[in-house]
């Protein structure tokens, strides 16, 4: 069985969303050690008059964003690496730091290393640290430390966002045994809205609404 290197490629956003790769892939030779994958949850603090501490309300969950180092190798060792390492890394460069002028923007790639790995990402961060040369002073060997945070499209986006959202608009269509309160501590994560939520539904009792009936709740202000 041959060995599955980490492979970066050049990605093509279509205008409705989908995404594909195009060109040769940028082949790393030397598998990295470790990725590190972290995700960030923000709670903004907010004070409240009245309040002698600060808030904290939930804003959003980022997306994925992974780390790896790698090694560019131009000693000879390394089987199947030909390019000197400046060669390597103006590839790696124009490929995921480069400013496009179509795109105004870097490149969207394809990070994959066998199957357990894929994902559409940007580069979020790019070291490079030479760490052997040649008597002449040609770089031999680097250590590439690179970050990327995940890619969706603004379709994507839009739909994963948030159909449960306390900071987006639903309408919702109330089934049989669905209270007021209820759907207020689905929507808002408490059920203490829900006079508000009828107020503004124009509803005459939170109590015993029909199934069927078709409710606004707007984003919590």
């Amino acid at each position: 069985m041959s060995k599955i290197y980490l492979q970066i490629t050049k990605c093509v956003v279509a205008d409705n969303g989908s995404i594909s790769t195009t060109g040769e892939p940028f082949q790393v030779m030397m598998n990295p050690d470790t990725i590190s994958c972290s995700r960030e949850i923000s709670y903004p603090q907010q004070q409240v008059v009245g309040q002698s501490q600060p808030t904290k309300k939930f804003c959003r969950v980022s997306e994925n964003n992974f780390s790896f180092k790698i090694v560019l190798d131009a000693t000879g060792v390394v089987p199947g690496t030909y390019d000197s390492v400046a060669d390597q890394i103006r590839k790696l460069t124009t490929l995921i730091a480069e400013y496009q002028g179509d795109k105004h923007s870097p490149n969207v790639v394809r990070v994959a290393w066998g199957e357990s790995f894929k994902c559409n990402a940007v580069a979020t961060k790019y070291d490079v640290s030479f760490t052997l040369f040649a008597p002449d002073g040609t770089p031999l060997r680097a250590v590439v430390d690179l970050s990327f945070s995940k890619y969706i499209t603004a379709k994507q986006a839009s739909t994963e966002a948030g159909r449960s959202s306390p900071d987006m608009t639903h309408y919702i269509e109330v089934k049989a045994g669905e209270t007021l309160p209820m759907l207020c501590e689905r929507i808002y994560g408490s059920s203490q809205f829900y006079l508000d939520i009828a107020k503004i539904n124009h509803l005459t009792t939170f109590r015993n609404i029909k199934a069927g009936t078709k409710l606004l709740f707007p984003p919590l202000v």
